[in-house]
């Protein structure tokens, strides 16, 4: 009995969005001296009290989150969003109801927010550079596409074995 494999292949499409991961793995920063943006890295110092006290979470210093992705509260990230390095800034918010500490979730904070450092990411170009940090010697962007295509190919084929593989017990 012999059991026909699928042919594995991977369009241009996906060696794209690999390339554009790639990229942004590779992703450096520089320390700019403008107000903080959406799309930058800052590290900051808060402290936040709830009615006077502190709070466990509230507070912390040499803090590092990227504006605008929304892994702070909003008005957190409304607060930071074109501060200055060294500007203090104080503020107020509200924890959401269904906030996953339940210590604070619906109460209203004051937070004291300095801005210590504004980074800007750069994402690498594609081009000879880029290809050889992913280790291809030449720096040929072709060669490094038919490389990228192939351990794509690689990791599918892989996951349409085991699939198969499970569908068969």
């Amino acid at each position: 009995v012999t059991i026909e494999r699928p042919l594995v292949e991977v369009d241009d499409a996906a060696v794209d969005r690999t390339v554009q991961i790639l990229r942004k793995q590779r992703t450096r920063f520089e320390i700019v001296e403008r107000p903080a943006r959406d799309g930058d890295r800052i590290t900051v110092d808060f402290k936040g009290t709830i009615d006077g006290q502190p709070f466990p979470g509230g507070e912390a210093n040499n803090y590092p989150f990227a504006l605008g992705e929304g892994r702070m509260l909003p008005e957190f990230e409304a607060a930071a969003r074109g501060m200055a390095v060294g500007e203090e800034k104080s503020f107020e918010l509200t924890f959401p109801a269904d906030y996953h500490g339940k210590e604070v979730a619906g109460k209203k904070a004051s937070f004291a927010m300095i801005l210590r450092k504004t980074e800007q990411p750069h994402i690498p170009e594609v081009g000879a550079e880029f290809a050889k940090a992913l280790g291809v010697a030449d720096g040929d962007t072709a060669k490094m596409r038919a490389e990228v295509r192939a351990n794509v190919e690689r990791e599918v084929k892989k996951r349409v074995e085991a699939k198969v593989k499970e569908q068969a017990l």
